[in-house]
């Protein structure tokens, strides 16, 4: 099986299944399981736990407590609340609306 290298925050590197998905690599890196990972970093790139990884790159967790991530889970629950009422009201017009500083529209 073909295998990349995937160095984590603190610099130490592992070789692993090339394709493997960044949530799984970051398990494998021993990331700390008492904050865990909404997203991730590949290479500086937000991603989600699911992209997988392709080539060598550097991995870093966005933890729940962190303001990005905070901002991906509002951004993710304004699509959900989104579905929910073209659910409930087909006719609803679904427009743009980014995170802010204390939720969502």
């Amino acid at each position: 099986m073909e295998e990349i290298n995937v160095v984590s925050r603190k610099g130490e590197s592992q070789r692993l299944p090339k394709g493997i998905s960044a949530g799984e690599a970051l398990k494998n890196l021993g990331e700390k399981k008492g904050n865990p990972a909404v997203a991730a970093k590949v290479d500086g790139e937000l991603v989600d736990l699911s992209r997988s990884l392709q080539e060598d790159c550097t991995l870093e967790p966005l933890e729940q407590n962190s303001e990005e991530a905070l901002e991906i889970l509002r951004h993710t629950a304004s699509h959900v609340m989104a579905q929910a009422v073209q659910s409930l009201y087909p006719e609803a017009k679904i427009t743009i609306g980014p995170a802010i500083e204390n939720g969502f529209y």
